[in-house]
Parts: structure tokens; C-alpha cells; sequence
């Protein structure tokens, strides 16, 4: 350990120590004894203390717990540029907050942040083909997550995510009325399209 991370580490448990959160400092190993050692030191003790932090401190890493941070960390960084993805691609509030749990003020915040527009009012609904189109696009990703394939479906199809994510919802509760999963992409759409008033 370098000198200047030792002293820094010291200094931090001082300043720890001079808020009486003795907590912070039992967490980077200190114990009880040594702690209340600590808080007797004057100011020049204590800085000549920092000075030696070399000699009684180390660091040790839990390689086990730092590859499952790794993985989490990736797994946050990677959930955030969906989310953003979505935001971008036209994804209402309640769809992030069904898909990420994100609360409608989160979700505002992150499209001040992007730069994106807040969607106004109902989406266009896509003509019968292209809802056609949206469902079995939607059908045949079935290997990606969920969020993920909601993006895809929306790219490929070049609708809005909010438009895959009302065909869907629509067209899963349609499906589970129907007959299950056993209804055919063609009947289910079709459906969605006769049960809505707009399209001819």
C-alpha cells in the first residue's frame, strides 16, 4: 500500500472519529480498543499516526465478492443503456415502470438528462400489416429479454417501443382469452384489429 492511500485511509477514520461515527471506522478494521485509542490522540499524534499507516494497515480483496460485483455492475451499466434506448425510442412511463420498476419522476428526469421529448397523448396505432408485422417480429425474438426484445421489435419494425409495447399487452390479453399460447400470431392480431374501432 502506497503511503499517500495509508495516510488518506488514516485521515478518513479521524474525520470519522470527530463525527462520532464509529461504525465507519470499526468497518475498516479498527476495533473497539483501538478506536477509543484513537480518540484519546491530540492532533499531532494523530498525524504522525496517519503518517505511519503503512506499517499496520492493508488492503485484501474478496476475489469472489468482486466477481460478483463485476457481473452486477455490468448487468446495471447494461439495464441503464436499455432503458435510455427505450427512452429514445419513444417508451411511455408506464411501460419503464412495468418493465424496470422506474417511478414516472425517474423517468422524467432521464429524458431531461437525454434530451428526449415526452410522448403526448395515445401513439399513432399501426396500420393492420404492420401490426401483423410487429407481433410475429415479436414472436420470433422470443430468445432475448424482455426489455430488450421490445427494442429490437421496435428497430426492425421502425415503430415507436410504446407502439410494440401496446400491440403486445394487447394482443397477450387477447391470446390468453382466445385459447393460450396455442392461438396462431395471424388470429391473435387479427383480433386486436377487429376489437379496435379506428382501423376498417
Amino acid at each position: 500500500m502506497s503511503k499517500e492511500l495509508a495516510y488518506q485511509i488514516v485521515c478518513y477514520a479521524v474525520e470519522k472519529l470527530k463525527a462520532s461515527d464509529e461504525n465507519a471506522v470499526a468497518d475498516l478494521g479498527f476495533d473497539p480498543e483501538e478506536i477509543r485509542a484513537m480518540e484519546q490522540m491530540t492532533v499531532g499524534e494523530l498525524h504522525h499516526l496517519a503518517r505511519m499507516g503503512t506499517h499496520f494497515l492493508d488492503i485484501a480483496v474478496d476475489h469472489r465478492c468482486l466477481q460478483n460485483a463485476l457481473a452486477h455492475a455490468r448487468n446495471e451499466a447494461e439495464n441503464e443503456s436499455t432503458q435510455d434506448n427505450l427512452i429514445r425510442n419513444g417508451a411511455s412511463a408506464e411501460m419503464l415502470q412495468a418493465l424496470y420498476g422506474l417511478t414516472p419522476g425517474e423517468v422524467c428526469r432521464r429524458r431531461r438528462l437525454l434530451g428526449a421529448q415526452t410522448p403526448r397523448g395515445r401513439p399513432q396505432r399501426p396500420r393492420p400489416p404492420t401490426q401483423d408485422r410487429i407481433w410475429r417480429t415479436w414472436c420470433a425474438r422470443g430468445d432475448l429479454p424482455e426489455p430488450e426484445r421490445y427494442l429490437e421489435v421496435a428497430r426492425e419494425c421502425q415503430v415507436s417501443a410504446q407502439a410494440v409495447w401496446r400491440l403486445v399487452q394487447e394482443a397477450q390479453a387477447i391470446q390468453d382469452t382466445v385459447g393460450g399460447a396455442s392461438a396462431s400470431p395471424s388470429a391473435v392480431v387479427s383480433l386486436v384489429t377487429r376489437y379496435d374501432g379506428s382501423e376498417g
